[in-house]
């Protein structure tokens, strides 16, 4: 039996170099497990043990936890134990290691809430989308009311709760809470869980601290912030109460219409409904709020974004601090469309049941099947138009607008950004001479679209590819692939603030050499350490500045420069050398929409500086293969044929540049210098691509050489000691002049 020190014991160790290992952590003995069961047990039947039962538990269980052996630590029985200074040591190392990397990975965490935070929630652009969005996800249950625009429904919806007396308003609005569809934003949530990481550690907890202190009491910034925050949360919350008030509207209106009455179904009803499947539960807060409230506020919960909703293994992965940005978001999208969508379906196939019908009769029965069978249909045209008609109707109304075919807006497409590809662009100009291309973004505002972005991306893969000649396999997996990446992105993409660590990082530390991931330099390898270090740092602090000061001053790797609104302010011309106007920057700051704009012999030029390095690896690895020593005449054929098609298929990709360039109107005087001038292309090899036709490899005089010293200068020994000529300039020839069309080359025997 452990005997508990007493003070003077504990001294005389101390005195003589002991230490303690960890703090005595009592474990729970049967005794106390029991006292526990039977409080829980007796709080649930509705009769809780009285004050004087709680003491008299409480005097056994602190009785038994002095009786008991010091356990349960870090250091399991010997927790909380004296030990001599060297055997503290060694049994303290792997929680002194283990510590620093607790804290490394909290205080990551903290630095990556903290970056995604400057960028939605103190970022005035994020606040018009995050409103605009909430539009997106009440039409997509169908609730905005028919025969109304947008404004007048939203009149109609609140008109009832801004009439509310006071105490009616109150209890409202403890009704949201109940419910769970108050102060449930998805962005506020997860960075609250981000800064609050490693509470309990040393450096983490003050860190997280300094964190809170400024957003909670620091002058200007507290206050900045707080608005910022309440904005943004209590905009989640205006949607989601205006969609719990269409859905009980929707469902009162339809019980009313059946002859029943949506404030007293009673109890037998209401298990009907849940039995059919279309309500989710019964719950203890219906005796509280009744069913329709309860009911309708189940619906918004299962069809908006709700981050109590969201899976704990997303959340998980909200703790690794190099992947993912806002993982919870488009967690909740996908469940949110699988729900719309099995809901839709559910309310469409409602039938009565027997029991149903012979308790409320077979004419209301089937007044109540039409209505609710009403309100799916609304439900999924609701999606369907969200999702797909509006977006489709905007692009087809700005096509029209900009006398711009569809043929030529899939065109430019090519030549935009990787991180638009399968995003809404709608055009605003129609480039007749080929130069600028404007256009906005328009799945930055659609919260669906990221659902259906992968999809739609996958389409056009699949298009390009096949309008180039690609397989039907490659066409396939090229479109399924590139929709796996759009669709993994939000979660296993690098998050905010990680981007920037590996950007400023050397190459050798497993960074990207200084540069970002588009090829923007931060640094070179000529310039000093100091000044490295300095320029990534910066870098690396301009993640953390919220959006709404870029607008007006942002950190770059050379220090603080103008931000777009103080440019157009001012007139000056920006680091690329465009000026930016004050209006459009007045309507971006009221709409959130920004106008992009696209140059399009520059995105050429790009495109073919790209395609020289892809060229010159698929050159290369011939070339190496045939360099081998042991590499034999089949190796060499082999890796030729191999070659070739890796070069195919990037020349085939070049070609399509090249046509969406002369789609957009640009003259071949100019497709020609930003190729030949601005990339280096060979003029042979350019004036083959612009035919559509293949440029084969041309082994190098060089290679001739190597292999042909190596062999008979050197005397080495190889398999091989000339290349196979005759048989690859048989393919050579048989490759020259093909177009690229469907084509795969291999070997004459």
């Amino acid at each position: 039996m452990y005997k508990k020190l007493d003070p003077q014991q504990i001294a005389d160790l101390q005195a003589a170099g002991y230490k303690q290992l960890g703090k005595e952590t009592p474990r729970k003995s049967s005794v106390i497990y029991d006292l526990e069961k039977e409080q829980v047990k007796a709080a649930e039947s509705g009769k809780p043990f009285s004050k004087d039962q709680l003491k008299k538990n409480q005097k056994v269980k602190q009785e038994e936890l002095d009786e008991l052996s010091v356990s349960g630590g870090n250091y399991g029985a010997l927790s909380g134990d004296y030990v001599a200074p060297e055997i503290f040591n060694s049994l303290t190392i792997p929680t002194r290691t283990g510590g620093i990397g607790s804290e490394l990975l909290a205080i990551a965490l903290q630095g990556k809430g903290l970056s995604q935070i400057a960028k939605t929630v103190l970022n005035p652009l994020a606040q018009v989308r995050n409103f605009l969005s909430g539009v997106f996800m009440v039409g997509a249950n169908g609730n905005i009311a028919r025969n109304m625009d947008l404004s007048q429904s939203m009149s109609a919806t609140f008109g009832k709760v801004s009439n509310l007396s006071e105490p009616e308003f109150r209890k409202f609005y403890e009704l949201l809470g109940d419910i769970g569809i108050r102060e449930e934003n998805i962005v506020i949530n997860e960075f609250q869980r981000n800064i609050k990481e490693g509470a309990g550690l040393t450096g983490a907890s003050k860190t997280g601290a300094a964190i809170e202190y400024g957003m909670d009491k620091l002058p200007i910034i507290s206050s900045a912030f707080k608005a910022f925050q309440s904005v943004y949360g209590n905009v989640d919350t205006y949607w989601k109460t205006v969609g719990f008030v269409g859905e009980k509207a929707k469902f009162g209106s339809a019980f009313r219409k059946a002859g029943l009455d949506p404030d007293n179904l009673g109890d037998d009803i209401v298990q009907e409904l849940v039995n059919s499947g279309l309500a989710p539960r019964s719950s203890d807060l219906m005796g509280k709020h009744g069913f329709i409230n309860v009911f309708a506020g189940d619906i918004v919960k299962e069809t908006m974004p709700i981050y109590s909703r969201v899976p704990e293994f997303i959340k998980s992965i909200r703790r690794v601090p190099v992947f993912g940005n806002f993982i919870a978001f488009p967690a909740e999208i996908i469940r949110n469309s699988t729900n719309i969508l099995n809901r839709g379906l559910t309310e469409m196939g409602f039938k009565a049941s027997d029991s149903l019908i012979a308790k409320i009769g077979a004419d209301k029965a089937a007044v109540l099947e039409r209505q609710i069978r009403a309100i799916g249909a609304n439900r999924l045209a609701g999606y369907v138009n969200m999702a797909l008609t509006v977006p489709a109707g905007v692009t087809k109304g700005a096509l029209i607008g900009t006398d711009m075919s569809q043929e030529k807006l899939d065109e430019i497409r090519k030549l935009m950004p990787e991180f638009l590809k399968g995003h809404q662009t709608v055009p605003l100009n129609n480039p007749k001479d080929g130069k600028k291309f404007e256009y906005v973004d328009l799945s930055y505002m659609l919260p669906y679209d990221f659902v259906l972005a992968p999809a739609r991306l996958a389409l056009q893969t699949y298009s390009q590819k096949g309008e180039v000649g690609a397989s039907e396999a490659e066409k396939i997996m090229g479109g399924a692939w590139q929709s796996f990446k759009a669709l993994a992105e939000p979660f296993a993409g690098e998050s905010l603030i990680a981007e920037r660590v590996l950007d400023a990082l050397p190459s050798q530390y497993l960074g990207r050499g200084g540069q970002t991931p588009t090829g923007s330099p931060i640094w070179n390898e000529a310039e000093s350490a100091g000044s490295k270090v300095q320029k990534g740092f910066y870098h690396i602090l301009g993640g953390l500045l919220p959006g709404g000061v870029e607008q007006f001053a942002k950190l770059t790797p050379r220090g603080f420069e103008q931000g777009r609104t103080s440019l157009s302010i001012s007139g000056d011309a920006g680091s690329t050398g465009t000026k930016y106007d004050k209006t459009e920057e007045a309507l971006t700051a009221i709409t959130g929409i920004r106008k992009l704009e696209l140059d399009i012999p520059k995105s050429l030029s790009f495109s073919g500086f790209g395609y020289t390095q892809t060229r010159s690896s698929a050159i290369r690895g011939f070339g190496q293969i045939a360099k081998l020593n042991n590499s034999t005449k089949e190796d060499v054929l082999q890796a030729y044929v191999e070659g070739n098609n890796n070069l195919f298929r990037v020349q085939r990709e070049m070609f399509a540049k090249v046509k969406a360039a002369r789609a957009a109107g640009l003259s071949e005087r100019d497709i020609i210098y930003a190729l030949k001038e601005d990339s280096n292309l060979g003029r042979q090899e350019l004036g083959m691509i612009l035919q559509g036709e293949f440029s084969p490899i041309k082994p190098s005089k060089e290679l001739y050489e190597a292999i042909y010293k190596e062999s008979n200068i050197r005397l080495e020994k190889r398999a091989l000691e000339r290349l196979p000529v005759d048989e690859m300039i048989d393919i050579y020839q048989g490759l020259t002049k093909k177009i690229f069309t469907i084509w795969r080359c291999g070997i004459n025997r």
